[in-house]
């Protein structure tokens, strides 16, 4: 298994301290956990229906939000031109 120690102290904490001083709040691992619908889940479900929400107030409510993000999840997680290299 390889040693991420050294990838956490050069990339992880830097990125993490840059996306801060951007505006983006860090979750813990356990923050972060409580908000996936499952330990599957690539996005923070409730996160990203609030954000729909605040980002199209005249036309995204809480009920199209959960729709967008149902046909976001449905899509395949691996990307089309990944699998055109395979």
């Amino acid at each position: 298994m390889p040693n991420l120690c050294g990838e956490n102290a050069s990339v992880q904490r830097p990125f993490i301290k840059y996306a801060q001083e951007a505006g983006w709040e860090y979750l813990s691992p356990d923050q972060a956990s409580q908000l996936w619908r499952g330990l599957t889940s690539l996005i923070l479900d409730s996160v990203l229906i609030d954000q729909l929400q605040r980002l199209n107030v005249n036309s995204v409510d809480h009920l199209r939000a959960e729709q967008l993000r149902d046909r976001l999840v449905a899509q395949p997680h691996e990307s089309t031109a990944v699998r055109a290299f395979q």
